[in-house]
C-alpha cells in the first residue's frame, strides 16, 4: 500500500504526465484529458491467445513475428498496482515512447500472448536507482528501456 500512495504522488518528470486512476471510467476521463483531447481514444491489452499452462508469466517467450510499431500515436500505461481496492498508476511521455504490439510463444510452444509493448527512448530525466537500469545491467540514463505490459495492465492510445 506505501508503494502505491508514494508512487501516487509522485511529482512528474519534465515531460511525463501521470495520474492514478480508481476505476476504468476515471481512467478513460483522465486519458481523454491527458492525451486525447477530441480524438479517437483506443485501449489495448495483453491477451492470452492460447492458454495451456497454469501461468503465463513464469515463461520465457520468443517473438512469434516482427513487432508491428503503432506510429503517430500518444500512449498512457496503467499499471495495476497494490492496494486493497483497484488503483492504476497512469504515466506516458509526451514524446519519445515507441509503442508496438508483439506477438509472443513460450518456448514450449504451448501458449502465445499478444499485446503492448513499449520502449522508452529517452531515459535521461529517469531516477538513477530505477529498477529498469538494474534489471538490465546498464549504465543509468544511457540506454531506451523497453518492456511488456503484463495481463492486468492497460495501454490507452490516441492519434
Amino acid at each position: 500500500m506505501k508503494e502505491t500512495l508514494v508512487r501516487c504522488n509522485y511529482k512528474e518528470i519534465e515531460g511525463e504526465y501521470k495520474f492514478c486512476g480508481t476505476s476504468l471510467e476515471s481512467m478513460l476521463d483522465l486519458a481523454k484529458k491527458t492525451i486525447a483531447s477530441n480524438a479517437d481514444i483506443k485501449v489495448m491489452t495483453t491477451k492470452v491467445i492460447a492458454q495451456n499452462t497454469t501461468s503465463y508469466a513464469l515463461h520465457n517467450y520468443t517473438f512469434v513475428e516482427t513487432p508491428k510499431e503503432l506510429v503517430g500515436i500518444k500512449m498512457l500505461g496503467c499499471h495495476r498496482m497494490p492496494y486493497p481496492y483497484v488503483v492504476y498508476y497512469c504515466h506516458g511521455h509526451k514524446s519519445g515512447a515507441r509503442v508496438f504490439e508483439v506477438s509472443l510463444v513460450t518456448d514450449d510452444g504451448r501458449q502465445r500472448v499478444v499485446g503492448p509493448a513499449v520502449c522508452h527512448m529517452n531515459t535521461s530525466m529517469w531516477n538513477a536507482d530505477h529498477v529498469a537500469f538494474k534489471v538490465l545491467k546498464i549504465e543509468p540514463r544511457s540506454a531506451p528501456v523497453c518492456h511488456f505490459f503484463p495481463l492486468d495492465n492497460i495501454v490507452w492510445l490516441a492519434n
